[in-house]
């Protein structure tokens, strides 16, 4: 449980990293400096073998909530098929299949009858651009 040096005024707990592994590579980083000061050889060697078994242990449950993280995160990332599913009839319209390029808003010109108030293109699209898009009231 508890290791000494007779020589020195030094004490191991030999469980101590078991139960306070380092938290992150800084922490890691600065526990390793502070044991390669103890004076004495055999409890330096014991400490770092303990800390060196208890860091493997937090890199290899780092790197398994990494892969967690990053298979959750490809879990999520469906495509708009694959949330709505193909069977929807929002999978039918312009947006959704990237068809609505030509024309971003509804044609508003009273001569054109087959076109006017939707996102269909006509033959004038020249007139669309150049069109005042305030919104008209219903007749």
């Amino acid at each position: 449980m508890i290791d000494h040096d007779p020589d020195g005024d030094v004490i191991l707990i030999e469980r101590w990293f078991r139960h306070n592994p380092p938290t992150n590579d800084d922490h890691a980083l600065g526990t390793r400096r502070r044991l390669q000061a103890i004076e004495s050889e055999k409890l330096r060697e014991k400490a770092v073998a303990a800390f060196d078994e208890a860091n493997e242990v937090r890199i290899q449950r780092e790197a398994q909530k990494a892969a967690e993280k990053a298979a959750k995160a490809a879990g999520n990332s469906k495509s708009v098929s694959q949330m709505l599913g193909d069977t929807s009839r929002l999978m039918g319209t312009r947006i959704v299949r990237g068809a609505n390029d030509t024309l971003s808003t509804p044609c508003r010109d009273p001569a054109h009858t087959l076109c006017r108030g939707t996102f269909t293109p006509c033959d004038t699209l020249s007139t669309h651009q150049d069109q005042d898009l305030r919104p008209r009231p219903r007749p």
